[in-house]
């Protein structure tokens, strides 16, 4: 299954839309989207912000290794991810 990582920081407002929004697309449409996502701190996580060149937060990162920048919105958000599965299946992941 396709695992995406979402880096935020505490307190941040977008940050937390961002996750209420996958929160709700893994719900609301499991067997449709069929993925996972997992959280990293940005501010508890040094090394792993260098290694993968966060600049800011919500900054989310697909199982194809792009990111996605910012709050897009519910709708923007699910389209991005849709995407990224259809390039995941396509790598053969």
């Amino acid at each position: 299954m396709a695992e995406f990582t979402l880096v935020t920081l505490p307190g941040c407002r977008p940050c937390h839309a961002v996750k209420e929004y996958l929160d709700r697309l893994t719900y609301e449409d499991d067997i449709q989207y069929g993925f996972t996502f997992k959280i990293i701190d940005a501010s508890r996580a040094d090394d792993f912000v260098r290694q993968n060149d966060i600049q800011s937060a919500p900054t989310l990162i697909s199982p194809t290794g792009k990111t996605l920048v910012g709050n897009p919105g519910r709708d923007k958000l699910r389209d991005w991810i849709c995407q990224e599965l259809i390039a995941f299946e396509e790598i053969g992941e």
